[in-house]
């Protein structure tokens, strides 16, 4: 379960130098999935964990280092209610812009939350194609009179 304290500005990262972060960080423990966004459907989804994240960044510990640079695709279930159902994925692409061992730290460029919720509640926005009833002659012959 995620945790919601906020991260000290101390340098907690594992990364040295000072902190130059803009945004708070929130302490995660989750579970997630990523990818080499460059190689997309090719590339096959390997896993990892969230360790912090904040609005414009996120630090995650993959199973092998990550180069530098590098974009990632990045999808997790995001625990709580969202919008009524207690099932929400939250999708990021970022880039890799430190990297340690197995930790990296990535700058968010894009984020979203995908929601999946039960076919009978889900709301449609528009009908079914469906395909065109071909008349017979009779029909056509009525209509035409």
């Amino acid at each position: 379960m995620a945790s919601e304290q906020p991260r000290k500005q101390s340098n907690q990262a594992g990364f040295g130098g000072t902190n130059r972060r803009g945004k708070q960080r929130f302490l995660l423990s989750l579970p997630m999935k990523y990818r080499d966004a460059a190689m997309g459907w090719k590339d096959a989804w390997k896993p990892g964990i969230v360790h912090d994240m904040s609005a414009t960044g996120i630090r995650i510990e993959g199973s092998a280092p990550l180069r530098q640079g590098i974009h990632l695709e990045i999808k997790m279930d995001w625990p709580g209610i969202y919008h009524g159902t207690n099932k929400a994925e939250l999708l990021l692409l970022g880039t890799v812009c430190r990297s340690q061992a197995e930790s990296s730290a990535l700058q968010i460029a894009h984020s979203r939350f995908r929601v999946e919720q039960a076919e009978s509640t889900a709301p449609r926005r528009h009908p079914p194609m469906r395909r065109p009833r071909v008349k017979s002659r009779e029909e056509k012959a009525a209509f035409a009179a």
